[in-house]
């Protein structure tokens, strides 16, 4: 069975299909590849998502999975039972859903992140 990823693809995140802004504070910049989306996040200083993303989803916790490249800044991860991790540039990262998150120091975070869609 072939499906749309079995094709080659190259799509630029510098002309996005689809742009998110949250606040003033974080924009998502995404080109889909058939089943895959590709992700380009760029985030200020300041940003936690207890404070600027859970008022809006109502959930304790992000329950979405991220799996991407840290391109520049950092992030520490907080997981539901405690365990905590610093992600900075030059590191790939899977976080499982559960977890809190904010940027680390004063220089804007930005990273490349791919959706799998149902294959998460």
């Amino acid at each position: 069975m072939t499906t749309q990823t079995d094709q080659l693809q190259a799509k630029s995140l510098d002309v996005p299909e689809a742009t998110r802004a949250i606040g003033g504070i974080a924009k998502v910049d995404s080109v889909s590849l058939g089943e895959i989306t590709a992700m380009r996040a760029t985030v200020q200083p300041g940003f936690h998502w207890a404070e600027h993303i859970k008022p809006a989803v109502g959930t304790e916790l992000c329950e979405v999975r991220h799996t991407g490249y840290v391109l520049s800044g950092g992030f520490r991860v907080r997981m539901a039972d405690g365990t905590e991790r610093d992600i900075q540039a030059g590191d790939a990262y899977d976080v499982p859903p559960g977890h809190d998150m904010w940027v680390l120091g004063d220089e804007p975070y930005s990273s490349v992140e791919w959706d799998f869609g149902s294959e998460k």
